[in-house]
């Protein structure tokens, strides 16, 4: 699996987990029923996760013309079944006329349906990237690993921290990981990872850092 890198890779012992890993992703996360794309320490928000793994719809093509910021609007409309442009522009912290003509734009693209006087979400782009993934590698501060594997929570489905064998035996039963249902992956010594804690699914809770990811897999289209 190839992957995108938004910066480059810091030297170090995390950089050693992250070669072992992503060779073997579609290996750990083979039932994929839809394209798929990954990305290391994309910006999201105030976050840069070690590794996103994403399902996507085709469709995300049409985004890579747009301004990201428009990107915004969608995530208001994910919130709600229609909105008008006043609404949207009060919601999103934008002028009526930027909403406006983002609005625009994005009916032409058939990424948003225009009504009479308000604008919703066309159907397939309220779930265009159907599975989110984060993980983040620590070879010793496994609790930080934690912290930003809930972080990462706000625009994923599921999230995992990936630990040295032993470290990761060690905590897999812990409850934190439990109570956020942060799954687990263990990389030993000789180069393998194993998945020792299943992540629990839920929904993303950013709607807007979901579509800001989504432009940038759209982006890769250009290239």
């Amino acid at each position: 699996m190839d992957v995108n890198y938004f910066r480059a890779q810091v030297k170090g012992p995390e950089a050693e987990l992250e070669s072992v890993l992503i060779p073997q992703l579609e290996d750990i996360f083979p039932d994929r029923e839809h394209h798929y794309w990954a990305g290391a320490y994309v910006p999201i928000g105030a976050s840069r996760p070690d590794i996103l793994v994403a399902d996507y719809h085709p469709d995300i093509a049409s985004l890579c013309d747009i301004p990201a910021p428009a990107t915004k609007l969608l995530g208001c409309l994910k919130m709600m079944p229609r909105a008008r442009v006043k609404t949207l522009s009060s919601v999103a912290g934008m002028k009526e006329k930027i909403v406006s003509d983002y609005l625009t734009t994005l009916s032409m693209v058939g990424v948003v349906i225009k009504h009479s006087n308000s604008y919703s979400l066309a159907s397939h782009w309220r779930n265009i990237l159907p599975t989110v993934i984060s993980i983040e590698l620590k070879v010793k501060n496994w609790r930080k690993a934690v912290y930003q594997a809930i972080t990462n929570r706000a625009f994923t489905h599921m999230t995992f921290i990936a630990l040295p064998s032993r470290m990761a035996e060690r905590v897999k039963s812990e409850e934190v990981l439990s109570r956020f249902g942060i799954g687990v992956l263990s990389i030993s010594e000789d180069r393998n990872v194993k998945l020792i804690r299943k992540a629990r699914r839920s929904k993303p809770q950013v709607w807007p850092y979901y579509y800001r990811l989504a432009s940038y897999l759209a982006s890769d289209f250009k290239r």
